[in-house]
């Protein structure tokens, strides 16, 4: 009997041990198998505790820096756009030829963009700084704010060459509650996505209208040869990811050589908007 206590004895020890050095070697999965109800029982529920929570530690860890690298990716990816329309205003201005109004309206732009960068620049600091995503501001929104968002885009991919096309624009008043500037990164993704991808010798279709409450921009356009397959889908992911906020998604038919994406978003008439004195 004694022998036979002994033997166990040793080969639960053994085990442990063998446990020990897996902890040790980063091997956290590892579970000691022991039976005793004594002592040496208890070592190893204490062991395999400890390696549970070691292990919840670490994808914990992991599973946070892969949203903090997410997020940072994201919003490096979407400066991109602004900053080449930017560029692109300037580099119409250096070329000269144009009219006092027209360098007026690329002054304009290239602002309004610039002051747009400076926004997102500023929450890619504060995601960096805080590990989180930062926090916006949701606000009510019109359909004018849908038209200037429309005609940015527009303005910026004729400067850039292209040939977009406004096949349809809601009539209907409506609001949407959301954060402005996560809603211009969605349109510029639109716009992204084209420069990087189209083929401008082909227009570039962009739609917009209300069915069922429901918010509709549709883009579509033909791929650029040798663009097929080049995206990291960045872009879009980061817009279903904003658009998932506030009740929306984002929708992507792709075939050889075209590319349409179909964002909506959830609205209400203007008649039941709240007065707007009280909106936040």
């Amino acid at each position: 009997v004694m022998g036979l206590r002994l033997t166990r004895l040793v080969r639960d020890v053994l085990r442990i041990d063998e446990g020990v050095q897996a902890l040790e070697s980063g091997d956290l999965s590892h579970r000691i198998h022991v039976s005793s109800p004594d002592e040496v029982g208890d070592l190893a529920a204490s062991l395999n505790r400890l390696a549970e929570e070691l292990q919840w530690r670490n994808e914990l860890e992991d599973s946070l820096q892969k949203r903090h690298n997410d997020m940072i990716t994201a919003v490096s990816h979407d400066l991109r756009t602004p900053l080449t329309s930017v560029i692109g205003y300037l580099e119409l201005l250096e070329e000269g030829g144009q009219t006092e109004a027209q360098r007026e309206e690329y002054l304009r732009r290239s602002l309004d963009r610039a002051r747009f960068l400076g926004q997102m620049t500023d929450r890619l600091f504060d995601t960096a700084r805080t590990g989180t995503q930062s926090a916006g501001q949701v606000t009510r929104l019109d359909r004018a704010f849908l038209d200037q968002c429309l005609e940015e885009i527009f303005a910026s991919l004729t400067a850039g060459g292209f040939q977009p096309v406004l096949t349809g624009q809601p009539r209907e008043d409506f609001y949407l509650e959301a954060d402005p500037v996560e809603l211009r990164r969605v349109m510029s993704n639109l716009e992204g996505n084209v420069r990087r991808y189209a083929d401008p010798a082909y227009p570039v279709h962009i739609r917009a209208a209300l069915e069922d409450h429901t918010l509709h921009v549709v883009q579509s356009n033909r791929v650029r040869p040798g663009a097929q397959g080049a995206g990291s889908g960045v872009g879009l992911h980061s817009s279903r990811a904003i658009l998932a906020q506030y009740g929306g998604s984002l929708e992507v038919q792709q075939t050889e050589d075209t590319f349409l994406v179909d964002l909506w978003l959830l609205t209400e008439p203007e008649e039941a908007a709240p007065p707007r004195d009280n909106a936040k």
